[in-house]
Formats: structure tokens, sequence, C-alpha cells
């Protein structure tokens, strides 16, 4: 049986100061007429049933996250009490799926990519769920068909294919390499043995704690005191007291890039992480043209985001390669080309407890 977890406690940094820790860019229109979040649980929702998807998120949205997609049980959103990276969240959601499902599979996606194909995302999901049935001793990356020689994605390295399913092939992964500098990102699509690690995922429940249990032991065991408690009256206590003790550290980092049985299947469906507002500006307007979501009046303005709110006139006279963001406590304007730094700006803000701008 397959479950879905739609991944949805990030912060979002990178596209501060629209994105924040009470309305982080998942909850955000920031693609479309919906929100990422959204977008996201009506593309799977015709893959599976409302039922078999779950939501993991941070308590200081978790109302929200509720509000924006009824069809999902509140039994079907797993709160996390405090923020510990991505090794903690998906220990987390694998728990509960293993304590209510034995023997599920978990496909574990993001909540703020953006998909161009449907049709073409579905048919590879459908394929890894076949070949992970079939090569259920491996954790499988769904990784991303890489188009261009992007320094802001980590990579991972192919090895011999192990299988295949309609015409897709699941390979065994060689390594990972985190985010390369532009020659070693053109040697990579030039060999045409890697792919984008888009931090997607699917395995059993069983095989990726299996993992846990011997490369994060400390993470493990405390997970398996909380296991226990899941949907006993003493739950919630229990989550909260254990989990903010977790140690943080991402999967990738503790798990992925340890692993021996990792493997990755190739998904050519127009996706992009939308991570960083250089991102955003350049999936919905190519080339010179300029991303304009405010009242604006510009000249001589080119390659530029000017994102406000539309009460405020926001003008511009020579400047090109900028990125504009206004809202109602804080203003951002940088290079377009530095916009993966904007995290630098958030990172100083925690460091001098400015958690108003937060």
């Amino acid at each position: 049986m397959l479950k879905i977890v739609i991944r949805a406690g990030g912060m979002g940094t990178r596209l501060w100061p629209k994105s924040r820790r009470n309305s982080p860019k998942q909850l955000a229109k920031l693609i479309g007429a919906k929100t990422m979040l959204q977008e996201t649980v009506n593309r799977v929702g015709g893959f599976v049933k409302y039922s078999d998807i779950f939501i993991s998120t941070n308590k200081k949205i978790a109302k929200e996250v509720r509000k924006q997609v009824p069809k999902i049980s509140s039994k079907n959103i797993i709160i996390e009490p405090d923020k510990r990276d991505t090794a903690a969240a998906i220990g987390l959601e694998s728990i509960y799926i293993r304590k209510r499902f034995p023997g599920a599979i978990i496909a574990s996606l993001g909540s703020d990519h953006l998909i161009r194909s449907k049709k073409n995302f579905l048919k590879t999901l459908n394929s890894t769920y076949k070949l992970v049935c079939r090569n259920s001793k491996y954790l499988t990356c769904i990784a991303v068909y890489p188009t261009y020689p992007d320094t802001g994605y980590g990579y991972i390295k192919l090895d011999k294919v192990v299988d295949s399913e309609n015409h897709e092939e699941l390979y065994k992964v060689n390594k990972f390499i985190e985010k390369p500098d532009l020659s070693n990102a053109k040697k990579f699509i030039k060999e045409g043995n890697y792919l984008w690690n888009g931090n997607m995922f699917m395995w059993k429940a069983d095989v990726i704690l299996n993992n846990y249990q011997k490369l994060l032991p400390a993470i493990y065991n405390k997970l398996q005191v909380i296991e226990k408690a899941i949907d006993t009256k003493d739950e919630k206590k229990v989550l909260e007291n254990i989990y903010p003790k977790l140690p943080k550290i991402s999967v990738d980092k503790g798990i992925m890039e340890k692993a021996s049985n990792v493997a990755a299947i190739s998904l050519e469906a127009g996706w992009s992480d939308i991570g960083d507002w250089s991102t955003l500006k350049d999936e919905l307007v190519k080339g010179k043209n300029n991303l304009i979501e405010a009242k604006h009046i510009g000249i001589d303005t080119e390659n530029t985001l000017i994102y406000g709110n539309k009460k405020k006139l926001i003008a511009t006279i020579g400047v090109e390669n900028l990125v504009i963001v206004d809202t109602d406590s804080a203003l951002l304007i940088c290079d377009k080309n530095r916009a993966q730094e904007v995290k630098k700006i958030v990172d100083k803000l925690e460091k001098n407890n400015e958690q108003r701008y937060l």
C-alpha cells in the first residue's frame, strides 16, 4: 500500500520577507491561483485516495494547513512540535505510517515544487511505486533530469541500472554531490549520468527506519519512544517532550549520503524547486523581462523581480538584475545573482533576536 506524505514544515528562508515562520512559502500563492501546498495536494489527489495523503508540518502553521486542505483528515496531519531538520521530520512521518499501516510504502514529497507536467509526474510516481515494490531494499530518490548546469542544486551520480518499469529505469546511486561550482556542474551535464537531487523519496517504512537504527541511532531510539505512544492518551505529551531533543541534521547528510542501498529514478516533468526569488523569476518570466507582482512604474528596468503590496507604488529607474520584495514590515533589495544569500539575512535576524521580522 502507498501512503503519500507531503512535507510542509519548512520556513522557506530564501524567499524572505514574503516567506515567514507563520506564513511560509508553501502557504503562499506564488505561482498560481492556489497555494503551493494546495497545488501539491491536488497533484497527487487523483493518484491516491485523500485518506492516503498525509501532511507533515509544524505547530505554528498547523491550523492554516488544515484550513487550506480540508480534504485531508486532521488525523493525517503530522505535527512537529519543534524544528529539528529533515532527518527528524522524515523519521517522525515514518513511525506514524509504520505504526498505523505496517508494511506500507511511503512517498515523501516536498510541498514547494513547481511541476509543469502533472501527467509525467504521476507516470514516474507510478513507475517508482512498482519498482520499490519489487526492489524494496532500496531507498529510492525521485531525482530530476538536469536541463542546465545549475549550481544551486545537489547532484546524484548514477551507477548501473538495477530494474526498469514502463521504459523508466531504476539506477543504483554512486554518490551524492553537494552544490557544485559552475565548472563541475557543466561537467556533470556533459557526462550525462547525473541527476538533480529534488528531495523526493519513496521507500518502505521499515527500510528507512532500519537505516535510522544503523546510521542515526540517537534519533532512532527517541523515535521508538514516540512510536509506542502514537494513538494513545500519552501521544501529545511524549511527542512534545521527546521530539525537541532530537539532533538537528538533514536526511541527506544523516542517511542518504551514508547508506549503501540507495537508488534513483529520473523525473522529466518540468520540475523546479522554487527555492529563491531568482528561481521564481526565471521560471515564470524568461530573459530580460521583469516579473511584476506589485503596482509598479519603471524606466529602463530589466530582468528584475518586483513583488509588493499593490496599494503602494514601486518606481524603478535604470536598474537591472535586481530582486525587490516589499512587505508591511520589511523591504528586501538584492542582486538577483545573489538571491540564495537571503538566508544569511534570516540567520542575522535570528542571531539578533529580531523575531518580529521572522
